[in-house]
C-alpha cells in the first residue's frame, strides 16, 4: 500500500509512519475496553492467560455488535456481561437446580440467581436404599 518513500512535510514524517499512527486507535481504544471490565484474573498459567485475553476481547466486539442495533435496548457494558454470562450459564443452572444428588444449599444458591422458586410441596422422590436380595445378610450390602 506504501511503496514510496514519501514525507509527510509538516510533521517531516514518513507516509507509513503516519498512517500507522493515524489507524492505530482502534488497537488502543481496545485494550483500554479490556482493561475496563476485565474477567481475567491473576494466574501463573498462560493459556488461562490467553483465555482470559481472549474472552475480554470477544465480550468487547459483542457489546459492539450489540450496540450497532438500534432496536436494543441502551445498556451498560457492565449490565450487557451479566446479561450475556446469565443467559450462556442458564441451561447448565437449571439442569443442576433438578439434580437432587448436590447440595441442598447449592440449589438454594441456584434458585437465588435464577429468581426461580420451587415449590416445596412437591420435593423430587429421592429413593431409599434397601438391602441387596442376592447377597448374605452378613455382608450388609445396600443398593
Amino acid at each position: 500500500m506504501h511503496h514510496t518513500k514519501n514525507t509527510d512535510p509538516s510533521s517531516s514524517k514518513p507516509e507509513l509512519i503516519e498512517f500507522y499512527n493515524f489507524t492505530k486507535g482502534g488497537v488502543d481504544a481496545l485494550d483500554e475496553e479490556c482493561t475496563l471490565h476485565s474477567t481475567s484474573w491473576r494466574t501463573r498459567r498462560w493459556p488461562f492467560a490467553i483465555f482470559y485475553a481472549l474472552l475480554n476481547m470477544s465480550l468487547v466486539n459483542a457489546y459492539v455488535l450489540f450496540c450497532a442495533f438500534r432496536e436494543n435496548p441502551k445498556q451498560s457494558r457492565l449490565e450487557f456481561v451479566k446479561a450475556l454470562a446469565k443467559v450462556l450459564v442458564g441451561p447448565q443452572l437449571n439442569t443442576r437446580m433438578l439434580n437432587v444428588h448436590i447440595p441442598h444449599e447449592l440449589r438454594l444458591s441456584i434458585e437465588r440467581i435464577l429468581k426461580k422458586n420451587t415449590c416445596p410441596e412437591n420435593p423430587p422422590q429421592l429413593y431409599r436404599q434397601v438391602r441387596c436380595v442376592k447377597c448374605p445378610r452378613t455382608n450388609n450390602m445396600k443398593t
